[in-house]
């Protein structure tokens, strides 16, 4: 794996997306009756 100098700034905005993703999958995993739905 490598590891690549990011500035800081890149960083934050990074970890933020990912946050924000992992807090939408987990709210669609929630909020789903079947798993089915989530194809559509």
């Amino acid at each position: 794996m490598m590891i690549l100098p990011l500035p800081t700034f890149l960083v934050d905005i990074l970890i933020a997306v990912n946050l924000a993703l992992s807090a939408v999958l987990l709210m669609a995993a929630i909020y789903l009756k079947d798993v089915t739905q989530l194809s559509a």
